[in-house]
């Protein structure tokens, strides 16, 4: 397997203009796509939200509860062709590997929750600009990307299932928020 040429650079960012002036050295690079990037997600005014407070007046959900067969499962779907976080542990691994790992997964993962901390290596993302198409010296022609640990990623995706559940059972979630949640999604 050849796990090394997966987390190589494919196409290499080339020199870009932003505000007429070029980069073409790593770190001119790298200020450029940081100050493009973060010029595209300016703060959002929050006050015209919907107010959820009102349609909902039960319990929230309290703890996450799961064990090995919900590990295993999660392992069983990762998708083998990912990239690798910054840890360097390929998907590929996880999912040939599920019986040995998952004992290990289930204490880690349940610590997290009961402790609401993550490892510290969980909260390292390797941003890397993807070229979308166009202009190669145009930074609006990339797209952030951020690799993270797979593990914390499927620790991540049962608090978003416990969530998404909870959502889904109080109707908390707006008709415009169907695009990510595959319970909805399959209802329009």
């Amino acid at each position: 397997m050849h796990w090394k040429n997966k987390t190589s650079v494919k196409y290499p960012v080339h020199a870009l203009e932003y505000d007429g002036k070029l980069a073409d050295d790593a770190v001119g690079k790298a200020n450029v796509l940081n100050q493009f990037f973060s010029s595209v997600f300016p703060d959002e005014d929050l006050s015209s939200l919907p107010l959820i407070a009102a349609r909902f007046n039960g319990a929230l959900p309290s703890d996450i509860e799961i064990d090995r067969d919900d590990v295993l499962k999660k392992l069983s779907e990762l998708k083998v062709s990912k990239s690798p976080g910054p840890d360097g542990l390929h998907p590929r691994v996880l999912f040939e590997t599920p019986f040995v790992i998952c004992d290990a997964l289930d204490i880690i993962f349940k610590k997290s929750f009961r402790t609401s901390c993550l490892p510290k290596d969980w909260k390292v993302g390797h941003v890397t600009p993807l070229f979308k198409k166009g202009k190669h010296s145009n930074p609006s022609n990339y797209r952030p990307v951020s690799l993270t640990s797979v593990v914390c990623k499927i620790c991540e995706s049962f608090v978003r299932d416990m969530i998404i559940q909870h959502m889904v059972q109080n109707d908390l979630l707006t008709s415009d928020q169907y695009g990510f949640v595959a319970v909805l999604w399959s209802q329009k």
